[in-house]
């Protein structure tokens, strides 16, 4: 397991096509087809972060791999970013000027293209920001985002 979130897990998988690593975002469904409506409310939200992931291509934005439904959970498949989260990083080493400026770079890089596709994330924190072993910054957790219209 990598890391829990609001509505579920994140697990490490392989993917048996390319040998590689990848992130599984795995929510549980409800049992016996029994739903609350906060289950209901986290099922839309989770379709509605599938359908936004399939369209956004951006090297600082973590990459969408398909999706897969069991009686159990619902899986999405995700780039796996080695590094960890930004937040795991900031605890465990100094972090100096430069080293915060390549960063800032990434994420802002990642928001700019969002916001140049009328998106929103809304949940920009250190824990939903991924670093890639070569220190590359990725936005990832897009379920609280948001489209909006212009005009």
């Amino acid at each position: 397991m990598l890391g829990v979130g609001s509505f579920g897990q994140v697990f490490c998988g392989l993917d048996q096509a390319s040998g590689k690593r990848i992130a599984v975002k795995q929510v549980p469904v409800s049992r016996l087809g029994i739903e609350t409506e906060i289950q209901k409310k986290q099922v839309i939200a989770l379709e509605h972060e599938i359908e936004l992931l399939k369209t956004l291509q951006h090297r600082n934005i973590v990459k969408y791999l398909g999706t897969a439904n069991t009686k159990q959970s619902i899986n999405i498949f995700l780039e796996f970013v080695g590094g960890g989260s930004l937040q795991q990083i900031y605890r465990r080493y100094r972090m100096g000027e430069s080293l915060i400026r390549r960063y800032s770079e990434h994420i802002l890089s990642g928001i700019e293209y969002l916001h140049f596709n009328n998106l929103i994330h809304r949940d920009i924190k250190s824990a939903n920001i991924l670093v890639e072993l070569d220190g590359t910054c990725k936005l990832a957790d897009f379920g609280g985002s948001k489209k909006c219209e212009v005009g």
